[in-house]
């Protein structure tokens, strides 16, 4: 077991550009809370108590076609501490070789740390939510998307009025060029964003996961 978190830390400690900008990311989000003082996160309580435990927490990954992504992602839900990842698997993979390897060792380390489970289309994770009683939250652009902060006041109110039972939040991430489906989005109780500053309306997969979750 030791050899196992050993191995595992050696993973997270890589110096790929994916971890460094996940390590960038992880550094903002310290920063930014030192000079608030307060915020509202997705996972924890950070002095606004609408945020959401872990455990009540599931990251879905839609269509992820690159092996080196999924690696990268994996990274970041063990070092924020998830405990489940969900993964709507692809048509067809990212081919990898010549002049564009790709060091894919150490995801089955990965994934042991964490509850994998597989969906290979998008009517039986979708089923799957509804079977589990789980609400499902899209990671969205549009102008119908709303603030992640606004979304979990809203979640707070429901649940302090007993409006809705506790349930889990299935957040959807989509792939970096095209998004989450037009199918999840149909079937999503809240479509989310988080707010960024400068000209980027957009982060890669494992940053956005990594910011969005710790806030």
């Amino acid at each position: 077991m030791e050899g196992m978190k050993s191995k595992v830390v050696g993973l997270l400690s890589g110096t790929t550009l994916s971890v460094v900008s996940l390590l960038s990311s992880l550094l903002f989000l310290s920063w930014r809370r030192r000079g608030r003082g307060r915020g509202r996160t997705l996972c924890g309580e950070q002095g606004g108590g609408e945020g959401v435990n872990r455990e009540d927490l599931v990251v879905v990954i839609e269509r992820c076609s690159d092996k080196r992504n999924w690696k990268h992602i994996l990274q970041a839900c063990v070092t924020l501490r998830l405990q489940e990842i969900w993964s709507i698997e692809p048509v067809t993979t990212k081919k990898f070789g010549g002049n564009n390897p790709v060091n894919l060792e150490g995801i089955e380390e990965l994934e042991q740390c964490l509850k994998v489970k597989r969906f290979l289309g998008l009517k039986d994770f979708i089923a799957e939510t509804k079977a589990r009683g789980y609400h499902i939250w899209a990671t969205d652009l549009s102008q119908k998307a709303c603030t992640l902060e606004s979304a979990l006041r809203k979640r707070r109110r429901a649940l302090e009025e007993q409006e809705e039972d506790p349930a889990k939040i299935c957040l959807v991430f989509g792939r970096e060029g095209d998004g989450v489906s037009k199918t999840v989005i149909e079937e999503a109780k809240e479509r989310v964003y988080y707010p960024l500053s400068g000209f980027s309306d957009s982060l890669n997969l494992s940053a956005s996961i990594a910011i969005i979750v710790d806030s």
